[in-house]
């Protein structure tokens, strides 16, 4: 899944704070779901007042029996 600010399809909506001050500017993830796991990875693009971050997050879950 992936989600941009200038996309018309696949915007991202924000309050009018993040809008001014820290706004999301692009979003992806992907999940995989199989053999007994479900894992994701995402990445946010941010802008902080007026300078660009990286946020990256990825996490397993593995189901026992």
């Amino acid at each position: 899944m992936e989600a941009n600010i200038d996309d018309q399809n696949w915007t991202i909506i924000q309050s009018p704070f993040m809008q001014g001050n820290a706004r999301t500017t692009a979003f992806n993830q992907s999940i995989v779901i199989g053999n007994g796991k479900l894992s994701y990875a995402q990445t946010t693009m941010v802008d902080i007042y007026e300078n660009m971050f990286e946020h990256t997050d990825e996490n397993e879950l593995i189901l026992s029996d």
